[in-house]
C-alpha cells in the first residue's frame, strides 16, 4: 500500500515538474523491501528543500534509522551506572514510581553484531511517535504493525497529548498523569513481549508529553550514562503544553539521542515553530543534560554537549500547509473544503509540495534528514474514520528527522505512516526504522 501510494505520488510531481526519475523508482522499491543502503558523509545534509519539492532530492537524502517513541507522562526510570552495574531506581519529578521491568519470552531473535569485546557495533533502532488527543488507546485498537516493525534491539516511544490540554489538567498535571501512562505502557508491553525480551531504560514525561525507552534484554549490561530532559515552550517557556522531553544514554561506547517533541498548532505559524525547535535542540541536543538525580551516573563534558553518535527527533511538528489565498481558513472549519474526503480523493502531490518542512521553513532543522514523506497526511481525520474532518486541514504534521555523527552510518529501512490505527485519534501514528552502525 505504501509502495503504490509512493509510485503513484513520484508520477503525479513529476507531471508537475517537482522532480523524479527512473533512478527514484528503484530506490522506492528498495525501501518497499527494506533493503535501501543510504550512505552518508560526515557532513549532515539540510533539511530544507528547494521550492518546487523535489522528491528525488528528498531520496538522496534519506538517512533514517528507526527510534520508537511513544507514551508516558511521568518520569521513572531504572538507572544504570557506566561500568555496566545497575544503580538504584532514581524517581524524577517528584515521582516515586519505579521502572518496569515486563518479563518478557524469548522468541530466538538474533543478537546484534559485536566485536569480541562484547559491544555492539551495529544497533537496529524504531523510533514511534503518536498523538493521542488527550485520549486513551482504544480497547481495539491493534498496534502490532506500530510497534512490530522488525526487531529491533532500541525500541522508543513517544506520545504527546496524553491527557487534554485544558489549562486546569497544564497547571495540575505538570509531570503527567500516571494512570494514563500506565495504561499506555501496559499496551506497549503487551505488544513488544510477542517480539522479544525487553527491558524499560526510562519513561518520563511532560504534561501529555511522554518518552519509553525500551531495549532488548542482553544489552541491558551495556547500558550507562542515561540522562533526561525537559523542555517547555507554551505560554512563553513558562508552561509545558508544548515543548519537549528527551533521553540520552550509551550502549557500550555508542551515544544515543532521542527528543519527542509537540510544537506550537494552526496554520500560518512556521516562524513560532522554528523558535521553539531552535530552543529545544540547543538545550537537549547541543547542550550537556544536568542530571536530576545524582544517583546518575555523569558524562564527560565532551559527551555530553551533542556528541552523540545518532540523534532522532520524532513528534508532532505541527508541519502544516502554505496555503493560497484560493483556500480560506476559517477558524474552526479549516477542512470545511475537504470535509468527508479520504485520501484517495484530494491532490496529496499539491499538498506535500507547500508542507512546511519540506519547504525547508523549519530552518533549526537545518543538519537533520528525513525519510521520503510517501504516506498520507498524518493529521486532520475524523477518529474512528479513514476521512478527513472539517475542523482542521489535513497536514503532515507527525515526523521523524535524525542526524548521525562522524563515525557512524546510518540505513533507512521503513518511514511511515499508519492509517489503520484510526479508532482513537485524529493523528495517525508514524514510525521510522533504522540500522545504525559505528565505530567500537
Amino acid at each position: 500500500m505504501l509502495l503504490s501510494y509512493g509510485l503513484s505520488l513520484l508520477e503525479s510531481l513529476r507531471r508537475r515538474g517537482c522532480g523524479g526519475d527512473a533512478g527514484v523508482e528503484k530506490r522506492l522499491l528498495d525501501a518497499d523491501k527494506a533493503t535501501a543502503d543510504n550512505e552518508f558523509d560526515n557532513g549532515a545534509a539540510p533539511h530544507d528543500n528547494a521550492w518546487p519539492c523535489d522528491l528525488n532530492e528528498k531520496l538522496k537524502r534519506a538517512r533514517v534509522d528507526s527510534s520508537l517513541s511513544e507514551a508516558s507522562t511521568t518520569c521513572s526510570c531504572m538507572s544504570l551506572e557506566s561500568d555496566g552495574t545497575r544503580a538504584p531506581t532514581a524517581s524524577c519529578e517528584g515521582n516515586d514510581e519505579e521502572a518496569i521491568e515486563p518479563a518478557c519470552a524469548s522468541t530466538g531473535a538474533p543478537a546484534p553484531q559485536r566485536t569480541t569485546a562484547g559491544q555492539p557495533c551495529e544497533l537496529t533502532i524504531r523510533a514511534c511517535s503518536w498523538n493521542l488527543n488527550g485520549k486513551g488507546v482504544d480497547g481495539q485498537e491493534d498496534l502490532n504493525s506500530w510497534l512490530e516493525g522488525g526487531l529491533a534491539d532500541v525500541l522508543v516511544v513517544g506520545v504527546q497529548e496524553l491527557i487534554e490540554l485544558k489549562p486546569r489538567s497544564v497547571l495540575r498535571g505538570r509531570s503527567g498523569n500516571r494512570n494514563g501512562r500506565a495504561a499506555f505502557e501496559e499496551r506497549i508491553e503487551g505488544t513488544i513481549s510477542r517480539q522479544g525480551s525487553y527491558k524499560k531504560v526510562c519513561s518520563y514525561g511532560l504534561v501529555g508529553l511522554a518518552i519509553f525507552v525500551y531495549v532488548r534484554e542482553d544489552l541491558v549490561p551495556l547500558i550507562g550514562n542515561l540522562q533526561m530532559k525537559s523542555v517547555k515552550t507554551g505560554f512563553g517557556g513558562a508552561l509545558g503544553n508544548k515543548g519537549a522531553v528527551c533521553a540520552r544514554f550509551r550502549i557500550g561506547s555508542f551515544d544515543a539521542c532521542f527528543v519527542n517533541v509537540h510544537l506550537a498548532s494552526g496554520t500560518g505559524k512556521a516562524n513560532k515553530r522554528d523558535k521553539h525547535m531552535s530552543k529545544i535542540i540547543a538545550q537537549s541536543v547541543n547542550q550537556g543534560i544536568q542530571y536530576r538525580a545524582r544517583r546518575f551516573a555523569r558524562v564527560s563534558a565532551a559527551g555530553a554537549t551533542g556528541g552523540c553518535h545518532f540523534t532522532a527527533i520524532l513528534g508532532d511538528f505541527n508541519s502544516r500547509l502554505e496555503l493560497g489565498p484560493e483556500v480560506p481558513l476559517t477558524k474552526g472549519c479549516e477542512g470545511a473544503m475537504t470535509a468527508g474526503a479520504r485520501p484517495s480523493e484530494v491532490p496529496l502531490e499539491d499538498w506535500l509540495c507547500k508542507d512546511e518542512m519540506v519547504n525547508g521553513r523549519l530552518e533549526s532543522l537545518n543538519g537533520f534528514s528525513e525519510g521520503p514523506v510517501l504516506f498520507p497526511p498524518t493529521f486532520g481525520y475524523v477518529p474512528g474514520s479513514e476521512a478527513f474532518g472539517r475542523r482542521y486541514h489535513p497536514a503532515w504534521t507527525d515526523r521523524v528527522v535524525y542526524r548521525a555523527a562522524a563515525g557512524a552510518r546510518a540505513e533507512l529501512q521503513e518511514y511511515g505512516a499508519f492509517p489503520g490505527v484510526l479508532r482513537t485519534s485524529d493523528h495517525r501514528p508514524v514510525a521510522a526504522q533504522f540500522k545504525v552502525s559505528f565505530e567500537c
